[in-house]
């Protein structure tokens, strides 16, 4: 009986041990960002594998909608110029969660899965959606949003370069250009309102 008793204590300090390292799928917006800039692209997922792990696609996507991801109020929405400013002054490693608006330059061609919003004529910062949960219209180009999230600044490798100039269409001779990495403004959304379509 105490070699039984024993037994169950120590299944249930493992049952524990393994809630703990691999109980909760949720994490802190930290967590999360971390993970975003440590990994790369989604390449090796086909837009079927996508879906079934977050049930998003384009064709879930209503013509007519404009709120994206968690529902939120509309407070202390910086301009594209003020975002820009902001992101000027931060560094590797510095976040910010904010609210901003700005025009889409670009939206993932496959997917829908990234958008890049103009802070300049020059500069744009490169939006993701948290854990994939939604994604923006394909033909989004131009029209305004606001974003809400976490604000960062990120070292974008040449490999991912590529791989998101692929995804925008750009053509072979411009992916072929790419040969540094650069810093990029990026920004991981847990929410988005689209300007309705004109």
């Amino acid at each position: 009986m105490k070699k039984l008793f024993l037994l169950l204590i120590t299944l249930g300090l493992f049952a524990c041990a393994d809630n703990k390292s691999n109980g909760s799928k949720s994490s802190t917006p930290e967590q999360t960002l971390e993970n975003d800039q440590t990994m790369s692209h989604d390449s090796d997922h086909s837009e079927e594998e996508m879906k079934a792990e977050k049930g998003v696609s384009q064709d879930d996507i209503d013509p007519n909608q404009t709120d994206f991801g968690a529902n939120f109020k509309e407070k202390d929405v910086k301009s594209n110029a003020e975002m820009l400013a902001l992101y000027k002054d931060m560094k590797v490693g510095d976040t910010l969660s904010i609210q901003y608006e700005a025009e889409i330059n670009s939206v993932c061609q496959k997917k829908g899965c990234w958008v890049r919003l103009k802070l300049d004529d020059q500069d744009e910062s490169f939006i993701k959606f948290k854990d994939y949960a939604f994604f923006l219209p394909k033909d989004a180009e131009g029209r305004k949003a606001v974003v809400q999230g976490k604000a960062y600044v990120k070292e974008v490798s040449v490999d991912d370069l590529k791989h998101f100039a692929e995804d925008a269409g750009k053509t072979e001779e411009e992916i072929a250009k790419i040969s540094e990495p650069e810093l990029t403004y990026a920004f991981m959304a847990d929410g988005v309102k689209l300007e309705p379509k004109s």
